[in-house]
């Protein structure tokens, strides 16, 4: 069983029983800086990242600083509620009761990247879009760039931006800062999902922290586990696509409850925040590990299972928690 890079692009197979019809085109852009002044970044750094983006967007283009989101009358036209806040649009069908909905953006800091630099050193983190919310790229550049200059952590290291890469899930690239300029963009991809193997290992390589009620403290449901991953790639499509999802989930729900563990070792690792929006440390701990599921019967899962791992899943997933990557050995992909 072999370890595949997301990028790694695998033959599909013919039209399956088990296809699901995702559609929800993406783009990682890979923001690369030069460190100009020592910097320290925390553990997890997409914590850092998600201020200082914040902050950036909101410098940028709010028109009404003194003022909250939630009255003001350019509420659903700002770039800041549509690229950081996530606020739900009017007139959508879903999540009625919510003002939120999933943000969409996904944080990526390397996974084993150092957490001091010294001046002269390379920083980089990636940054997914999906859907629609791609035509907000010099928006998430502009931000990005001044939050470099503006300084990171709390010591205002600076950094400068000196490229920006777009990468696909094809695993296509282009270099988006030419002699200083920002050129257009590749529109954003599909992912193409592989036949579904017999057995897929999940790794769960940040922290994921089950939302609400799926919380059990020290151990997870993994029928809950695996529904959070469906829901996120549902939202994520009907909000940024405006498609729904067309699935029988009464029936993929019930696959979730009934799918074979065949392995299962995780751990609880404890993680906090500060957060200066509300003034207090968050607790941002979760599970890390890896289990192994028998896919056998539970084929319609893995559509979800192949996307999700470019959403990230769970509390935080827009800053780099409850990312995921699969392992799997297929027979029809073997040597690829």
């Amino acid at each position: 069983m072999s370890y595949l890079p997301l990028h790694h692009q695998l033959p599909c197979a013919t039209a399956d029983e088990w296809r699901v019809p995702i559609d929800l085109p993406l783009a990682i852009y890979r923001f690369q800086y030069q460190v100009l002044d020592e910097l320290r970044l925390p553990e997890h750094p997409g914590t850092l990242w998600h201020s200082v983006f914040g902050k950036a967007v909101h410098n940028l283009v709010c028109v009404a600083k003194d003022s909250a989101c939630e009255p003001c009358m350019f509420l659903h036209q700002c770039d800041y509620t549509h690229l950081f806040l996530g606020i739900r649009p009017p007139g959508s069908e879903i999540m009625r009761k919510y003002t939120t909905v999933p943000t969409p953006h996904i944080l990526r800091p390397p996974l084993a990247g150092a957490t001091h630099l010294p001046a002269g050193e390379r920083l980089e983190v990636d940054v997914i879009l999906p859907g629609t919310i791609n035509s907000k790229l010099p928006v998430l550049i502009r931000a990005l760039y001044s939050a470099g200059i503006s300084g990171l952590g709390k010591h205002r290291s600076r950094a400068q931006l000196q490229q920006v890469t777009q990468l696909t899930p094809t695993g296509a690239s282009k270099a988006l800062l030419i002699d200083g300029r920002l050129v257009e963009a590749a529109p954003p991809a599909q992912i193409n999902v592989p036949p579904p193997p017999d057995t897929a290992r999940i790794r769960l390589l940040t922290p994921y922290k089950p939302s609400g009620k799926a919380d059990h403290g020290q151990r997870i449901e993994i029928g809950l586990y695996l529904m959070a991953i469906i829901r996120r790639i549902d939202l994520m499509q009907y909000f940024y696509t405006g498609h729904k999802l067309e699935a029988d989930f009464q029936h993929i729900k019930a696959l979730t409850a009934s799918i074979p563990v065949l392995e299962q070792s995780l751990q609880r690792q404890p993680y906090a925040r500060y957060s200066a929006a509300g003034q207090q440390t968050k607790d941002t701990g979760g599970f890390t590990g890896q289990l192994t599921l028998d896919m056998r019967g539970h084929e319609a899962l893995w559509p979800f299972l192949y996307v999700g791992q470019w959403l990230n899943v769970g509390k935080n997933a827009s800053m780099g928690f409850g990312r995921y990557e699969l392992a799997f050995a297929n027979q029809d992909t073997k040597g690829a």
